[in-house]
């Protein structure tokens, strides 16, 4: 074998070692949210999980080969239920088969300008996934997420994503506050 053939196989078996590593529940939120994208581009699901998308929930489960059970609501209607869609993942964050549609009320959901808002939560969580080795404050939000929220404000005079995440370990919530770009411009734990 030539010296190339030998780091093209090493190159290989990384990889692939790499691809079959457990994930951090953060991690599969944001994979979760790829997901959503994805389904979107290829028909399967509606603009409105994407365009009216509020909230994310995210479980370890831990049975029947799943790990994860990933959660997606838009905006709740006037009776207060919502649409949403449940992904189940392995422990990679890979879907396991199809994904299941709950249909409820139409919601009202602010407009975003720039980017829709399963794009601005994946914003939010690349910081923490960025950030858990370097700040401990953030290390409880990768490995013990339980859910993220987004909202649409006012502040200094322009429109922001205020992204809330909320974890297992503590009462701590992890507030990413983004431009509509995506851009973060702060981070708070309070």
């Amino acid at each position: 074998m030539t010296f190339l053939n030998l780091f093209l196989l090493a190159c290989t078996l990384t990889g692939a070692f790499a691809n079959a590593q457990d994930v951090a529940l953060a991690r599969a939120g944001e994979l979760g949210c790829h997901r959503i994208e994805r389904l979107r581009d290829l028909g399967r699901i509606d603009e409105g999980y994407l365009n009216k998308f509020q909230a994310l929930r995210i479980e370890d489960i831990s049975t029947g080969g799943a790990k994860f059970r990933f959660t997606a609501f838009q905006a709740p209607g006037l009776n207060g239920s919502a649409h949403q869609i449940e992904l189940l993942m392995d422990s990679a964050g890979k879907t396991i088969g199809n994904h299941k549609e709950t249909k409820n009320t139409d919601g009202v959901s602010p407009v975003w300008p720039d980017k829709d808002p399963v794009t601005l939560t994946e914003s939010g969580f690349h910081y923490i996934i960025e950030n858990e080795a370097i700040n401990p404050d953030v290390r409880p939000f990768f490995i013990a997420l339980s859910e993220a929220v987004i909202a649409q404000v006012q502040e200094n005079g322009q429109t922001v994503a205020k992204v809330q995440f909320k974890n297992t370990q503590s009462a701590k919530v992890l507030e990413v506050t983004l431009k509509t770009d995506g851009t973060v411009i702060s981070t708070q734990v309070k």
